[in-house]
């Protein structure tokens, strides 16, 4: 083989070595987040001791199977206030993905979950709501735990008891994607992060 053949050759082998690295890393990112991933930790609703979820194989989302007897029909409305006194009502809403997630200040992993919701409003703009329910009445530790995290999505208080499917959730963050339709898709307990959320709003809706 001659010099000029070596010369050619060079550069193939240079890039089949980068993809090889590259694979890697990447394949050990793709272990490392789903090593987080797992039990991921909830709150008990009315606030008593931290626990965790159960442990999720390295396929599964945070989906803890609440509500599931609802997954496919229409999610009953609710109309509550947000934070300077605005009502909204989930059939507002109609023609948009909709996150329903419940949460407080005070829940270590809501506030770990944030920044996922954050992200996930950014990518998706007027695409998807996301309506944050809590059932606090410190109006203004709600406003500086939404002013310290730059939170970007609908804040709403709960004084009073929702329907079901909604008034289910016994752990927080829960969350309920809702169709654009307006249908339940899935109920999930635990934090959801940023490729659990761009999933079960991918997939289709059963």
């Amino acid at each position: 083989m001659t010099d000029a053949q070596n010369k050619k050759q060079n550069p193939f082998q240079w890039i089949i070595i980068f993809v090889a690295i590259a694979a890697v890393v990447f394949g050990w990112l793709i272990f490392k987040n789903r090593q987080l991933s797992k039990n991921t930790p909830m709150e008990p609703a009315a606030g008593q001791e931290q626990i965790e979820a159960p442990e999720r194989s390295s396929s599964e989302t945070s989906e803890a199977g609440i509500a599931q007897s609802w997954y496919g029909k229409e999610a009953p409305n609710f109309t509550l206030s947000d934070l300077e006194g605005k009502k909204h009502s989930l059939t507002d809403y109609r023609g948009k993905d909709v996150i329903v997630v419940f949460w407080a200040t005070w829940c270590g992993p809501c506030k770990m979950e944030a920044p996922h919701l954050i992200a996930a409003k950014n990518r998706r703009g007027d695409k998807l709501a996301i309506l944050a329910v809590t059932n606090e009445g410190d109006t203004a530790a709600i406003k500086n735990f939404v002013s310290a995290m730059n939170i970007n999505y609908t804040i709403l208080t709960a004084p009073n008891l929702l329907p079901a499917p909604f008034n289910m959730v016994e752990y927080i963050p829960s969350s309920f994607f809702i169709t654009p339709d307006g249908k339940l898709k899935v109920a999930t307990q635990g934090v959801l992060e940023m490729g659990d959320i761009k999933a079960i709003l991918d997939a289709k809706a059963e």
